[in-house]
C-alpha cells in the first residue's frame, strides 16, 4: 500500500502523471497484492517514464522521510 499511497499523492499533485497511473492501475486492478517491487514499478517507475517523455522539462521531487523508524537494513529496501 505505500507505493499505491504515493501514486495517489502524484496523480493528485502531477495532473500530467495521473493518466499514466490510470492506466496502471486500469491493467492490474490488484496492484496493491503485488509485491512492493513491482508496485513500485507499475505505478511509480512506468508512470514517470512515460511522463518524462512527454514533458519538455518535468520536475517532480519525491522525499519519502521515515527511513529513521526503519528496525533494519533489510526495511529499507
Amino acid at each position: 500500500m505505500f507505493f499505491t499511497s504515493i501514486a495517489d499523492q502524484l496523480a493528485i499533485r502531477q495532473p500530467n502523471m495521473k493518466q499514466h497511473i490510470v492506466e496502471a492501475v486500469q491493467r492490474e486492478p490488484d496492484i496493491g497484492s503485488k509485491s512492493r517491487t513491482e508496485q513500485w514499478r507499475q505505478v511509480f517507475a512506468q508512470p514517470l517514464e512515460k511522463t518524462i517523455a512527454q514533458t519538455p522539462r518535468p520536475v517532480v521531487v519525491l522525499v519519502i522521510d521515515a527511513l529513521d523508524e526503519c528496525d533494519n537494513d533489510k526495511d529499507m529496501a
